[in-house]
């Protein structure tokens, strides 16, 4: 049985008004604290880079466009201007 005044509390702090919500809420945060605590546990096991910038370039080097971009209006505006004979 679980203590009322305590589903109570659960329930203001979720900010929900049933007490299934308020429950599944808070295994949810549970399981969550839990699986942080694992991560904090990797510290200095693991090393991470942070390039993800190199990364994020070399993606979009590696899947160029199979056609030729369209050109912008203002491309076009400036040819024509070019073109015309006053």
């Amino acid at each position: 049985m679980i203590d009322e005044k305590l589903l109570k509390a659960a329930m203001k702090c979720a900010g929900v008004k049933s007490k299934t919500s308020a429950v599944k809420r808070a295994l949810e945060e549970r399981v969550r604290q839990q699986k942080l605590q694992g991560l904090l546990g990797m510290e200095g096991k693991i090393e991470i880079e942070n390039n993800w910038r190199d990364l994020e370039d070399a993606e979009l080097r590696e899947s160029k466009p199979t056609r030729k971009p369209r050109k912008r209006r203002s491309d076009v505006v400036s040819l024509v201007e070019n073109d015309l004979v006053y």
